[in-house]
């Protein structure tokens, strides 16, 4: 029943019904489909393609994806280049083509085309329908009026262009800000809060206006600000430790000691070596009273004797040196001391710090891209990840001059402030986001810095 209904349906309803649905296609892809395949509905055909400059066939009706270097495909779209000169709808006659393309017609094409010119921006195109009976003047007029309604979709599609976009926007702005409704214009000054406009412009310009600090963040901890560094004295293997990590010594506490059993060794030769020395000295001596010639030989052994001591004693003093202590009280900072048993170690290498944890600094890393101007003094806070509600107050001490290379492989300049403040209730190493002060700016250029920043970076502005 509605099969029948559609069928006895007015050309002109069907008209309408199409048009309704051009103007509500979401896009141009939308909007194509119906033209190619839905004006069926208006007046029958066997095929219909449509062909847009510089692209050729685009759609054909009946097929979900053509193939464009199909070759009917390529020839459809020789065609429509050949008729894109005509600039009304044009009934397509043997005598408009070339012998080929006359051949391939017969074996390809049903015997009445008709060419509809359509629009498609700034392109050519038009859409090329066929079927065996010929085109009345009914359907020539109902195309003629589908297909005007079809470019009229079309361009309130794609129209207005972007420049006229901006340009209205422009034109907005401008209106905007005259500042005036008609209304009590001629005592502008008396009228800056009664009118609604100005009241607003002024309320948003104060608010702008407003001077805040240019801020910052960056990652930052608690470190040691006057650390004493534990370094390897002499070059040895790591044997004992004998204290933890975090745990408070006193000055002189031994600390760890290096492997001694080499030294010990050397110890033991060298004593023997000098005892050696040291008794035949002697017996050249007493030699030396009743043999003229034992004289001569009285030096070197003196001085073989000698050496061998002194050679004893450095022994004995590298031993003292292998059992490291602590030269002052405070708190030891190292790592797993697993990792360091059995590990040879060179001559100044760092082993571990000794701090007094009353005595903090707040270490930050400022990104390149953050590095602004801070004045005499400015004020660091830092809320660390334990403790996010009790921030820790303090001031720039330094920055540094050139960033350099962090563990996770990006550069930062290095900036220390002083705590101010006690803190007693928080450790060396807990880390957190610092927020840096520097000047007073607009609010403004607060909220502009960093997309103008990118603009210049990225657009060359």
């Amino acid at each position: 029943m509605d099969t029948h209904q559609q069928k006895n349906k007015s050309p002109v309803l069907h008209l309408l019904e199409l048009g309704r649905r051009a103007r509500h296609a979401d896009n141009g892809l939308a909007l194509q489909f119906i033209l190619v395949n839905q004006t069926h509905e208006l007046t029958p055909y066997l095929l219909g393609a449509l062909w847009i400059e510089d692209e050729g066939v685009v759609m054909q009706s009946g097929v979900t994806e053509i193939e464009k270097h199909a070759p009917f495909i390529l020839w459809l779209s020789q065609l429509g280049k050949q008729f894109s000169k005509e600039k009304n709808i044009t009934r397509i006659e043997p005598s408009m083509l070339s012998d080929e393309d006359i051949k391939a017609w017969e074996t390809s094409l049903p015997s009445e085309v008709i060419w509809i010119p359509v629009s498609s921006n700034a392109k050519k195109a038009g859409l090329l329908l066929c079927r065996e009976d010929s085109w009345t003047d009914q359907d020539i007029a109902l195309l003629k009026e589908w297909a005007d309604m079809w470019n009229h979709a079309w361009k309130k599609m794609y129209a207005p262009s972007l420049t006229g976009e901006i340009y209205q926007l422009v034109q907005s702005f401008k209106k905007w800000l005259t500042l005036s409704d008609g209304q009590n214009d001629q005592d502008f000054l008396s009228s800056l809060w009664k009118n609604k406009r100005r009241r607003y412009f002024l309320i948003i310009i104060g608010i702008l206006l407003i001077p805040v600090p240019l801020t910052i963040l960056a990652p930052a901890e608690l470190v040691a600000s006057h650390p004493a560094v534990i370094r390897v004295p002499i070059e040895g293997v790591v044997d004992e430790f004998f204290v933890k990590p975090n745990e408070k010594v006193v000055e002189g506490q031994p600390l760890f000691k290096l492997d001694l059993t080499s030294l010990k060794s050397r110890l033991q030769i060298a004593q023997q070596e000098t005892q050696v020395a040291s008794t035949e000295y002697r017996q050249s001596t007493l030699q030396s009273l009743n043999d003229p010639k034992s004289r001569t030989q009285l030096a070197p052994q003196e001085g073989k004797a000698s050496e061998k001591k002194l050679e004893s004693e450095y022994v004995k003093d590298l031993l003292d040196k292998a059992q490291i202590k602590s030269p002052r009280e405070g708190v030891t900072i190292f790592d797993d001391p697993s990792q360091w048993i059995g590990k040879p170690v060179q001559a100044g290498e760092r082993v571990m710090i000794v701090a007094n944890e009353k005595e903090m600094e707040i270490e930050a890393w400022v990104a390149p891209n953050n590095a602004i101007q801070l004045p005499p003094n400015a004020k660091v806070t830092l809320y660390l990840n334990t403790s996010p509600f009790t921030p820790i107050e303090g001031v720039v001490k330094s920055i540094g001059y050139e960033a350099i290379q962090r563990p996770d492989a990006t550069y930062a300049y290095r900036l220390r402030a002083i705590v101010n403040g006690n803190y007693s209730n928080q450790r060396i190493g807990l880390k957190g986001t610092a927020k840096i002060s520097g000047q007073y700016v607009p609010m403004v250029y607060w909220i502009f810095r960093k997309p103008l920043a990118f603009a210049r970076q990225f657009l060359g502005l």
